[in-house]
């Protein structure tokens, strides 16, 4: 009640010639409803608390497809194997390219080979080590507010944003258009495993390869990834084979099974003849590596 008598006690008394009555609201000091402060007022942000990461990505003069993404990655609201391992989507939290045990969104978008690869072609060697230090936080408002050389002269961090919705987007659509494999590869003291997958585009645009090597404990050894360009599905699977061999050859195992799920690919190298196709020289090539020193069935 004392509360009440308050409120009462602070409002000026009513006057014919001011009008009638009308509705304020309480959570604006000028009486008009505001979707501003209606949230505020729910979520209870206290500005002295506020982040001010939010300001950098929403006051930025990127698309709002980018500014969206940013929000995305800060929120950690992107499907990587390690949030779908959370969310209980899949059991498999490795990172599908370089065998990582956890493909976090950091790995996805700095860490990765892949990512690596980009990011030290772009970034100033004196940089990199700065560059690449930080937790995801950190490094996103680092990165968004500062300036840094890229060999060119200083450019804007515009750039920043951009990269990492092209690493994304490439991640993205090898997962989407990928084909897995796994072949066993024994050696004279342990069976060693090789992951492999390839994408090709609609149409023969481009095709890449990638690769992991685990032991027979499914420990990652060593990992690959290569851009063929422009290709089909067999070719992709003749190059994950001959690199499969090469790796096999320089690690210095003697006995080798090559199991693929391509079968056009393995009537090619079971095929006594060599033929005539687009394929031929990598076939002649695989065929070379198997009369080395080893033995080698397919």
């Amino acid at each position: 009640m004392r509360r009440f008598l308050e409120h009462i006690a602070a409002c000026p008394p009513p006057m014919e010639d001011l009008g009638d009555d009308v509705c304020l609201w309480k959570n604006n000091d000028s009486g008009k409803f505001s979707v501003n402060k209606a949230y505020k007022s729910q979520i209870q942000v206290d500005p002295n608390t506020h982040n001010d990461v939010w300001r950098v990505i929403w006051k930025n003069i990127l698309p709002p497809r980018i500014n969206n993404f940013l929000w995305l990655m800060l929120k950690k609201r992107l499907l990587t194997n390690h949030e779908r391992v959370r969310r209980r989507l899949t059991n498999d939290s490795s990172c599908i390219l370089c065998g990582n045990c956890q493909e976090t969104l950091i790995h996805t978008l700095r860490d990765c080979n892949i990512a690596k690869c980009i990011w030290s072609k772009t970034i100033a060697t004196n940089d990199y080590r700065n560059f690449s230090d930080a937790d995801l936080e950190d490094w996103m408002i680092s990165n968004l507010k500062n300036q840094s050389d890229f060999g060119l002269g200083v450019v804007k961090w515009d750039f920043f944003a951009v990269t990492c919705l092209f690493i994304w987007k490439y991640m993205k659509y090898f997962r989407e258009n990928m084909v897995v494999r796994t072949e066993m590869i024994v050696g004279q003291a342990e069976t060693l495993a090789i992951h492999i997958s390839n994408a090709t585009a609609t149409g023969g645009n481009w095709s890449a390869v990638g690769g992991v090597l685990r032991d027979s404990h499914g420990n990652w050894l060593v990992g690959f990834c290569r851009f063929l360009g422009r290709g089909f599905a067999i070719t992709a699977e003749l190059w994950g084979i001959l690199h499969d061999l090469e790796i096999a050859w320089q690690k210095e195992y003697t006995k080798v099974i090559i199991e693929s799920d391509n079968k056009s690919a393995v009537a090619m190298l079971i095929d006594v003849s060599i033929g005539s196709s687009s394929s031929t020289t990598l076939v002649q090539r695989i065929k070379e590596e198997c009369r080395r020193n080893w033995t080698v069935n397919i």
